[in-house]
Order: C-alpha cells, then sequence, then structure tokens
C-alpha cells in the first residue's frame, strides 16, 4: 500500500511542480509562507525522485564513470563559458551579464531529475550528475563566476564559497 502511494505522488510530480509554478506566478503570495521551509521542500522532492531508482539503475555510472566526468566537463565548462560570450555577444548590461554568468556557473538543480523523470529520460544519470556537481559546485561556481565576471563586479571569492556551502552541507 505504502509503494502503491508513493509510486502515485511520484507519478504525478511533474503536475505538483506545474501547479506550483502556475500559482506562484499568478499569486505569490500564497507560496511565500514556504521560504522558511525550503530546504524541507528539496529534501522531499529529492526523496521523491529517489523513490523511483534503484541502485542498478546507477550500474552504468559505475562501470563507466567517465559519464559522469563528461557531464561535469560540460556541465562546469561549457556552461559558464558559452554564458560569458553570450554576454560579450549581446553586450549585456553588467547585471545580466554577471546573472548569466553565474547561472552557467551553477550546477544543475533537483529540477533536472524532475524534468528527466517527466520526459522520461536517464534519472540515475541526472541524479548521479547532479550529486557529483554538488559536490565540488562550492569551488566551482565561485570560480568560474570569480575568472569570468570579475570584469563586470568585483567577485567576493571566499563569500561565494562559504555561501555554497552552507548550502551544500
Amino acid at each position: 500500500m505504502f509503494n502503491k502511494v508513493c509510486h502515485r505522488i511520484s507519478q504525478l510530480m511533474l503536475v505538483w511542480v506545474v501547479i506550483a509554478g502556475v500559482i506562484g506566478y499568478i499569486k505569490p503570495p500564497t507560496l511565500t509562507w514556504m521560504k522558511p521551509h525550503m530546504e524541507w521542500l528539496f529534501a522531499l522532492t529529492m526523496l521523491g525522485i529517489g523513490m523511483v531508482t534503484s541502485l542498478k539503475d546507477y550500474e552504468p555510472m559505475i562501470r563507466q564513470p567517465k559519464l559522469v566526468g563528461l557531464g561535469m566537463v560540460a556541465q562546469f565548462g561549457i556552461m559558464p563559458i558559452s554564458a560569458y560570450i553570450v554576454a560579450k555577444l549581446l553586450r549585456l548590461p553588467t547585471d545580466l551579464a554577471l546573472g548569466l554568468i553565474i547561472a552557467g556557473a551553477a550546477p544543475d538543480a533537483m529540477a533536472a531529475g524532475v524534468v528527466c523523470y517527466a520526459a522520461n529520460a536517464d534519472l540515475a544519470y541526472s541524479v548521479a550528475l547532479t550529486s557529483t556537481s554538488t559536490l565540488v559546485a562550492p569551488l566551482l561556481t565561485p570560480a568560474f563566476t570569480y575568472f569570468l565576471g570579475r570584469e563586470y563586479f568585483q567577485i567576493p571569492f571566499m563569500d561565494m564559497v562559504y555561501s555554497i556551502l552552507k548550502m551544500v552541507i
């Protein structure tokens, strides 16, 4: 019975996310009461994603860790550099350029797992990438932001490191 309920909840995860997004867009105060509880909401979402995967799903990554390495290179190499190039080509104002660079240098989030689940994509690979990128984000996100964004704004490298460490821990 418990497994059936959990399976049904995880099947409808995309529906819950879309409904919450629409409600938050139309009437933000409806959801602002949740702000102090965001860590728990993230944990529940990750629990939902974890409930639909098994250890067997992760065997390809264990046998070929290069797959995760390639994803990491794309995530922390291609994305921040592409963001920098787009900011330069479009001659974005300082705030938009820096925001784009930070978005490019930040790892994917649990939303990637929800989207992969909804698209019937390789959820285990998404979870493996998210987990790995979360572990290296406290150093790589501030580093890429510092090196690519310092011409736009003074980047407080160590403050970013500490802030991301607190979020990760």
